[in-house]
Protein backbone atom coordinates (compact mmCIF):
# COMPACT_ATOMS: atom_id res chain seq x y z
CA UNK A 1 0.00 0.00 0.00
CA UNK A 2 1.41 3.40 -1.01
CA UNK A 3 0.20 6.41 0.97
CA UNK A 4 1.33 9.97 1.56
CA UNK A 5 2.44 11.14 5.02
CA UNK A 6 -0.74 13.21 5.23
CA UNK A 7 -2.89 10.10 4.81
CA UNK A 8 -0.67 7.75 6.83
CA UNK A 9 -0.84 9.94 9.94
CA UNK A 10 -4.51 10.91 9.69
CA UNK A 11 -7.06 9.71 12.24
CA UNK A 12 -9.46 8.69 9.47
CA UNK A 13 -6.86 6.36 7.92
CA UNK A 14 -6.05 4.94 11.33
CA UNK A 15 -9.69 4.13 12.02
CA UNK A 16 -10.46 2.82 8.54
CA UNK A 17 -7.30 0.78 7.93
CA UNK A 18 -4.51 0.69 10.48
CA UNK A 19 -6.67 -0.33 13.43
CA UNK A 20 -8.25 -3.26 11.57
CA UNK A 21 -6.96 -6.65 12.67
CA UNK A 22 -7.25 -8.06 9.14
CA UNK A 23 -4.79 -5.40 8.00
CA UNK A 24 -2.40 -5.80 10.94
CA UNK A 25 -1.97 -9.56 10.51
CA UNK A 26 -0.96 -9.11 6.86
CA UNK A 27 1.42 -6.22 7.40
CA UNK A 28 5.07 -7.24 6.95
CA UNK A 29 6.94 -3.92 6.99
CA UNK A 30 6.58 -0.15 6.89
CA UNK A 31 8.86 1.57 4.42
CA UNK A 32 9.52 5.31 4.48
CA UNK A 33 11.14 6.20 1.20
CA UNK A 34 12.95 9.49 0.43
CA UNK A 35 13.27 9.83 4.19
CA UNK A 36 15.36 13.00 3.98
CA UNK A 37 12.05 14.78 3.32
CA UNK A 38 11.26 14.29 7.00
CA UNK A 39 13.91 16.92 7.72
CA UNK A 40 13.79 18.99 4.55
CA UNK A 41 10.00 19.20 4.19
CA UNK A 42 8.84 18.54 7.73
CA UNK A 43 8.77 22.19 8.72
CA UNK A 44 6.22 24.59 7.27
CA UNK A 45 6.02 22.95 3.82
CA UNK A 46 4.52 19.54 4.65
CA UNK A 47 4.35 19.22 8.42
CA UNK A 48 3.05 15.66 8.36
CA UNK A 49 6.50 14.42 7.30
CA UNK A 50 7.83 15.47 10.70
CA UNK A 51 4.96 13.62 12.40
CA UNK A 52 5.62 10.18 10.91
CA UNK A 53 6.98 9.02 14.25
CA UNK A 54 3.38 8.60 15.41
CA UNK A 55 3.21 5.49 13.25
CA UNK A 56 5.58 3.69 15.61
CA UNK A 57 2.75 3.53 18.14
CA UNK A 58 0.14 2.44 15.60
CA UNK A 59 1.83 -0.78 14.46
CA UNK A 60 2.75 -3.98 16.31
CA UNK A 61 6.31 -3.95 17.68
CA UNK A 62 7.31 -6.88 15.48
CA UNK A 63 6.68 -4.85 12.29
CA UNK A 64 10.02 -3.43 11.08
CA UNK A 65 10.38 0.16 9.90
CA UNK A 66 12.58 0.44 6.81
CA UNK A 67 13.86 3.95 6.22
CA UNK A 68 15.48 4.63 2.85
CA UNK A 69 17.16 7.60 1.19
CA UNK A 70 20.11 8.37 -1.06
CA UNK A 71 20.60 11.72 0.72
CA UNK A 72 21.36 11.22 4.40
CA UNK A 73 24.14 13.43 5.74
CA UNK A 74 24.84 12.95 9.44
CA UNK A 75 22.70 15.83 10.75
CA UNK A 76 19.70 14.64 8.69
CA UNK A 77 20.16 11.07 9.90
CA UNK A 78 20.21 12.23 13.53
CA UNK A 79 17.04 14.26 12.97
CA UNK A 80 15.25 11.35 11.30
CA UNK A 81 16.13 8.96 14.13
CA UNK A 82 14.69 11.42 16.63
CA UNK A 83 11.48 12.13 14.73
CA UNK A 84 10.82 8.46 13.98
CA UNK A 85 11.76 7.50 17.55
CA UNK A 86 14.39 5.05 16.34
CA UNK A 87 17.12 3.81 18.65
CA UNK A 88 20.62 5.11 18.02
CA UNK A 89 21.67 1.47 17.71
CA UNK A 90 19.27 0.83 14.83
CA UNK A 91 20.75 -1.39 12.13
CA UNK A 92 22.01 0.53 9.11
CA UNK A 93 23.00 -0.47 5.60
CA UNK A 94 25.17 2.15 3.92
CA UNK A 95 26.08 1.84 0.26
CA UNK A 96 28.29 4.39 -1.44
CA UNK A 97 26.88 6.27 -4.41
CA UNK A 98 30.37 6.74 -5.85
CA UNK A 99 30.29 6.12 -9.61
CA UNK A 100 33.87 5.63 -10.87
CA UNK A 101 32.57 5.25 -14.43
CA UNK A 102 31.18 8.81 -14.40
CA UNK A 103 33.14 12.05 -14.56
CA UNK A 104 32.05 15.68 -14.59
CA UNK A 105 33.71 18.17 -16.90
CA UNK A 106 33.49 21.98 -16.57
CA UNK A 107 34.95 24.24 -19.27
CA UNK A 108 34.87 27.98 -19.76
CA UNK A 109 33.02 28.85 -22.97
CA UNK A 110 35.18 30.22 -25.78
CA UNK A 111 32.53 30.48 -28.51
CA UNK A 112 29.00 31.82 -28.83
CA UNK A 113 26.03 29.68 -27.98
CA UNK A 114 24.85 29.87 -31.60
CA UNK A 115 28.08 28.40 -32.95
CA UNK A 116 28.17 25.57 -30.38
CA UNK A 117 31.94 25.53 -30.93
CA UNK A 118 32.62 24.57 -27.33
CA UNK A 119 31.12 21.14 -28.02
CA UNK A 120 33.63 20.26 -30.72
CA UNK A 121 35.92 18.52 -28.21
CA UNK A 122 33.32 15.77 -27.77
CA UNK A 123 34.62 14.21 -30.97
CA UNK A 124 38.35 13.63 -30.40
CA UNK A 125 40.65 14.91 -33.14
CA UNK A 126 41.86 11.46 -34.25
CA UNK A 127 38.42 9.85 -34.30
CA UNK A 128 38.01 7.39 -37.18
CA UNK A 129 34.91 5.50 -36.05
CA UNK A 130 32.15 5.90 -33.45
CA UNK A 131 33.90 3.62 -30.95
CA UNK A 132 36.72 6.18 -30.73
CA UNK A 133 34.24 8.60 -29.12
CA UNK A 134 33.82 8.23 -25.33
CA UNK A 135 30.23 7.53 -24.31
CA UNK A 136 28.96 10.88 -23.06
CA UNK A 137 25.72 12.35 -21.74
CA UNK A 138 25.45 16.12 -22.17
CA UNK A 139 22.66 17.65 -20.07
CA UNK A 140 20.93 20.69 -21.55
CA UNK A 141 18.47 23.16 -20.06
CA UNK A 142 15.77 22.77 -22.72
CA UNK A 143 14.43 20.36 -25.30
CA UNK A 144 15.21 22.63 -28.22
CA UNK A 145 18.79 22.95 -26.99
CA UNK A 146 19.28 19.17 -27.07
CA UNK A 147 18.12 19.14 -30.69
CA UNK A 148 20.28 22.10 -31.72
CA UNK A 149 23.35 20.52 -30.15
CA UNK A 150 22.70 17.19 -31.84
CA UNK A 151 22.37 18.91 -35.24
CA UNK A 152 25.66 20.76 -34.83
CA UNK A 153 27.67 17.79 -33.59
CA UNK A 154 26.23 15.54 -36.29
CA UNK A 155 27.52 18.01 -38.87
CA UNK A 156 31.03 17.75 -37.41
CA UNK A 157 30.76 13.96 -37.26
CA UNK A 158 29.76 13.77 -40.92
CA UNK A 159 32.67 16.06 -41.88
CA UNK A 160 35.01 13.65 -40.09
CA UNK A 161 33.52 10.64 -41.86
CA UNK A 162 31.77 9.40 -38.71
CA UNK A 163 28.22 8.03 -38.84
CA UNK A 164 26.09 10.86 -37.38
CA UNK A 165 23.60 8.32 -36.02
CA UNK A 166 25.94 7.70 -33.10
CA UNK A 167 24.77 11.08 -31.76
CA UNK A 168 21.20 11.46 -30.47
CA UNK A 169 19.02 13.80 -28.43
CA UNK A 170 16.72 12.67 -25.61
CA UNK A 171 13.93 14.60 -23.93
CA UNK A 172 10.41 14.06 -22.60
CA UNK A 173 8.64 14.62 -25.93
CA UNK A 174 10.34 11.94 -28.05
CA UNK A 175 8.02 9.11 -26.99
CA UNK A 176 8.56 6.00 -24.90
CA UNK A 177 9.58 3.69 -27.75
CA UNK A 178 12.31 6.06 -28.93
CA UNK A 179 13.54 6.53 -25.35
CA UNK A 180 13.89 2.78 -24.91
CA UNK A 181 15.67 2.52 -28.25
CA UNK A 182 18.20 5.22 -27.34
CA UNK A 183 18.78 3.64 -23.93
CA UNK A 184 19.38 0.25 -25.57
CA UNK A 185 21.72 1.63 -28.23
CA UNK A 186 23.61 3.61 -25.60
CA UNK A 187 24.05 0.52 -23.46
CA UNK A 188 25.23 -1.46 -26.50
CA UNK A 189 27.70 1.30 -27.40
CA UNK A 190 26.11 2.06 -30.76
CA UNK A 191 25.12 5.55 -29.61
CA UNK A 192 28.11 7.42 -28.21
CA UNK A 193 26.80 10.90 -27.39
CA UNK A 194 23.36 11.86 -26.11
CA UNK A 195 22.23 15.45 -25.61
CA UNK A 196 19.53 15.19 -22.99
CA UNK A 197 17.35 16.92 -20.46
CA UNK A 198 16.89 15.43 -17.02
CA UNK A 199 14.20 13.23 -18.60
CA UNK A 200 16.98 10.70 -19.07
CA UNK A 201 16.50 10.00 -15.37
CA UNK A 202 18.61 7.52 -13.45
CA UNK A 203 19.45 5.13 -16.27
CA UNK A 204 22.58 3.14 -15.37
CA UNK A 205 25.48 3.34 -17.84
Amino acid sequence: MFVSPEIATSNDFHKAVLSKSEFAVRLRAVNIDEAHCITLWGGSFRKDYAGLGILRARFPKNVPFLVASATLPEHVLVDIKAKLELKQSVKMICISNARPNIALSVRAMQHTDELKGDLRFLIPAKTKEPNDIPITLVFCNSRIETEDCEDRLRDWAADAGIDPKCIRFYHSSIGESEKREIERLLEEGVVRIVFCTDAVGMVNY
